[in-house]
């Protein structure tokens, strides 16, 4: 009776823990990004893995790719001739935009942030 009880306890605490990871992902993530040679202003960056997005300052671009170093999101515009990507390193917080011309077929514009995690003051 009592390794009965013991074996159900232990599925239990399973379980619970395996609820609670499944909610390490659920929430999205802010964080604050200043450019690194001052040209821009500050402004937020909120990735939802669950939903596969990057806000960067109200602009949605889609998760493409995530591994253990890095996040990289992308809008590509059909009408247009560029696409819009971001690579955000998961380990130093460093943000690298940059706009990709296919007319020429080259990178057109880059800009690098420092990113820091977010804090609710209220």
């Amino acid at each position: 009776m009592l390794e009965s009880w013991s074996m159900k306890k232990l599925l239990a605490i399973v379980v619970v823990g395996l609820l609670w990871s499944g909610n390490a992902l659920a929430a999205p993530v802010v964080f604050i990004c200043k450019n690194i040679d001052g040209k821009e202003r500050e402004y937020t960056l909120v990735i939802d893995l669950k939903k596969k997005i990057m806000n960067r300052a109200g602009v949605i671009y889609k998760i493409i790719k995530v591994n253990e170093q890095s996040i990289h999101g992308e809008i590509e515009r059909e009408n247009d001739d560029y696409r819009l990507d971001l690579i955000f390193n998961r380990f130093s917080g460093a943000l690298r935009w940059y706009k990709f011309s296919y007319k020429v077929n080259i990178v057109t514009d880059v800009a690098d942030f420092s990113c820091k995690k977010g804090k609710k003051l209220i």
